[in-house]
């Protein structure tokens, strides 16, 4: 029995519907199909960029500084960053991190957020602060056995002083060692691990550091999923809490859902060489700091759907951002958002007139909360509530319906408010 090798057309549409781990084990194990690969669309539900690693489709792909003590025991901080897949700085053989790795920028890197840099503080300063610092905690940790106050025994259980006088002592030995040239307290490696679904290692990796930079290990983990790809990644939701994107040149991602932490403007466009034009409009943008203006910007303006965080917006600016908004379907998640405020948006609503199927969702703390906000709706606009429904008649065609629901799953409220059409009775 014979059987024919597949074709290559056949195998780019087969590739496409294999899973994204299993994707990249072919492409690394069989180097005859690697060409194919790349240039079959590649398609991802989740994709979510944060310091220390990338999570597709619920994996987490993360890459860490693992240390190896060469004397004595292992500090009990190490042993817990190392649990953990490891630090995500740059770390010395002293066991000291370099902050300043993070400013390095490559060809096809995306600077979403400010340099992180160090303290510039003295060495000299740096150890007589750990040095009063483990006095302290040693007092402290005496005074608690024996029952006699002091100001770190009453604050703290005698299991966080352990734990903040290892540490303490773990950085004073590192900046002291480090002070007098002393041999290297710690062998580093650079850690990859893939985390399954449920957050257990799933599978490790360890190399031997040598020169090899943190921000070059990371890069290197963006080039094996992503470099080389003809077409853009074609991404439902895409989110970004990262400082710096360390991704490969010239990839470009195909976005449905976009969502990050940081002013507006600056990030999109940060992230304008890497988002394809495809993307725009946006199927939903999901934002935590927003501006007045931003609420023109035309990526903003021209989404389907936008969700607002809020937690970083006064609660006066939000209201005006509200009011100015021109999108037709916004979810508030602040569950801040005032009663007042809302009072005030639903009037203002009734008002202006605003278009059929503008659709509003504001989060509630609890169900007490929730059904409260209904009655005083009730109250203010001499309305009936109806099974925790509220309907507003805002002229002979429209009226607004306000309603009071749980979130499936979920142990939170919300309030959503919609402008329907009348129905008229025949």
């Amino acid at each position: 029995m014979t059987s024919d090798p597949i074709r290559y057309d056949s195998l780019k549409c087969l590739l496409q519907y294999i899973e994204f781990g299993k994707r990249i084990q072919l492409f690394k194990r069989c180097p005859a199909i690697r060409t194919a690969e790349r240039s079959a669309p590649l398609r991802i539900e989740s994709l979510v960029f944060e310091n220390q690693q990338l999570r597709i489709d619920y994996k987490n792909y993360v890459i860490g500084i693992y240390q190896k003590c060469l004397h004595g025991e292992t500090p009990r901080m190490i042993q817990n960053t190392n649990k953990w897949g490891g630090d995500e700085y740059e770390i010395d053989e002293y066991g000291i991190r370099n902050f300043n790795d993070n400013s390095n920028m490559t060809p096809g890197d995306v600077r979403i957020k400010g340099e992180l840099e160090g303290p510039d503080i003295p060495i000299e300063r740096r150890i007589a602060g750990h040095q009063r610092r483990v006095l302290d905690y040693e007092r402290g940790l005496a005074c608690q056995r024996e029952g006699k106050p002091n100001r770190v025994a009453d604050r703290y259980s005698e299991r966080v002083i352990l734990e903040e006088l290892d540490k303490c002592r773990a950085k004073l030995l590192s900046y002291q060692s480090f002070r007098d040239n002393g041999a290297p307290l710690y062998e580093n490696f650079v850690q990859f691990t893939i985390e399954t679904e449920t957050g257990d290692p799933g599978h490790i990796e360890r190399y031997r550091k040598n020169d090899k930079k943190y921000h070059e290990a990371m890069k290197m983990l963006a080039i094996v999923l992503f470099g080389g790809r003809r077409c853009p990644v074609q991404v439902t939701y895409f989110r970004v809490t990262a400082n710096v994107l360390r991704l490969p040149l010239g990839v470009k991602f195909q976005v449905n859902n976009l969502s990050f932490e940081e002013p507006i403007g600056p990030t999109i466009l940060s992230m304008s060489s890497i988002i394809d034009s495809s993307s725009f409009p946006l199927k939903c943008l999901d934002v935590e700091a927003f501006k007045l203006e931003d609420a023109v910007h035309p990526v903003v303006r021209n989404a389907e759907k936008l969700c607002i965080g809020g937690y970083k917006i006064r609660q006066n600016l939000l209201l005006q951002i509200l009011l100015s908004l021109e999108n037709i379907i916004v979810h508030l998640t602040n569950e801040d958002f005032t009663r007042q405020n809302l009072i005030l948006l639903i009037r203002n609503w009734i008002e202006t007139g605003r278009p059929v199927g503008t659709h509003y969702k504001t989060d509630c703390r609890n169900k007490e909360e929730a059904k409260h906000r209904m009655k005083l709706i009730g109250n203010e606009f001499h309305v009936e509530i109806k099974e925790w429904v509220a309907t507003i008649p805002m002229s002979d065609s429209r009226q607004l319906v306000i309603k009071c629901d749980e979130y499936p799953s979920e142990y939170y409220w919300s309030i959503e408010m919609e402008v329907q059409d009348v129905v008229k009775q025949e």
